[in-house]
């Protein structure tokens, strides 16, 4: 009897023939020639697998890929517990045959990176033998693109009604339009492509309103390779409300000989319907129809409030 040593050789062989030859008997004869059979196989080749992701690359246009898993020969225990995704998910596990399977692998959104799909070695083939490992990767860029949307101008008013609105892309964009934009308050004129992630506009402020104006950003456009876009806005505090006069009030409704210097004043109150500039810069006139001026002369106009000026005259005998 001959004793053999077995080890893992990772062969298959599905017959093996044993030969005898040297032996002799007692006497020095030596044997006859032995007609070899076949008396054993060994199969201790691993089954490999080959992984295919099919699509090249993945995104928003294009979220998910069949994978195609294609054994060296059937096996069994393999599951979709076997698979390990990496930047998506695994979805519609299919047995095609004994050694052919299939899945979709779907990338997950917001990410840019490498994503993979790997077989560990949980399956076996027929005869049980552990299976190899095998993987595949894919290019994901299922990252959104986002804008900074800025009103330069912090303020709009009559002096300045207009701002420049500049729109930084964090990547190169397409198919951003004049009608991606939405303005609150004004208009949107000269749209203009800077390059390929940097476009500027005007906003210009409807006159006589005063609220919070702004800009917005849809998500109308994509990136190049059609991830869709983020919305994005920015404001400004417009102010075109142009100021009225509320009230004006005379202190005397009627001059007379008893209004002479020394004895009185003439004062006239022009109240506004918001505050205004009181720096002396943009004081008032008042304007008397008909002409007054042989009775009454200025003397002073002071502001009593932000929205409150006085003027003052002196009261001289016009005979009128």
């Amino acid at each position: 009897m001959a004793t053999y040593d077995v080890a893992d050789g990772n062969v298959d062989h599905d017959s093996v023939t044993i030969d005898v030859t040297g032996a002799k008997d007692a006497s020095g004869n030596a044997q006859q020639d032995y007609t070899p059979e076949s008396e054993f196989a060994i199969d201790t080749l691993n089954p490999t697998v080959l992984v295919n992701i099919v699509d090249l690359t993945l995104n928003d246009a294009d979220p998910s890929s069949l994978v195609t898993f294609e054994f060296s020969e059937d096996v069994t225990g393999f599951t979709v517990g076997d698979l390990t995704p990496v930047g998506g998910s695994i979805s519609d596990f299919t047995a095609v045959d004994g050694n052919s399977y299939t899945a979709t692998f779907t990338a997950t959104d917001g990410i840019e990176t490498t994503g993979s799909v790997t077989v560990g070695t949980g399956y076996t083939d027929v005869t049980g033998n552990t299976g190899t490992a095998g993987t595949d990767t894919v290019a994901i860029d299922r990252l959104n693109p986002t804008v900074l949307v800025n009103i330069v101008d912090l303020t709009l008013n009559d002096t300045d009604p207009s701002s420049l609105v500049t729109f930084e892309f964090s990547e190169d964009v397409t198919g951003f339009t004049v009608g991606d934009l939405t303005p609150v308050g004004g208009s949107i004129s000269d749209f203009t492509a800077v390059d390929g992630n940097s476009y500027t506009a005007t906003f210009t402020a409807t006159d006589g309103i005063e609220t919070t104006g702004s800009v917005t950003v849809g998500t109308g456009y994509t990136d190049v390779t059609g991830n869709t876009g983020t919305a994005g806005t920015d404001t400004v505090a417009i102010d075109r409300l142009n100021p009225t006069v509320t009230s004006v009030v005379a202190n005397d409704p009627l001059i007379t000989d008893a209004d002479t210097p020394g004895n009185d004043t003439f004062t006239v109150t022009v109240d506004f319907s918001e505050a205004m500039t009181t720096d002396g810069s943009a004081d008032p006139t008042v304007v008397f129809a008909p002409a007054v001026a042989s009775t009454l002369t200025f003397a002073s106009g002071a502001w009593t409030d932000a929205d409150t000026y006085v003027a003052t005259y002196a009261v001289a005998d016009g005979n009128v």
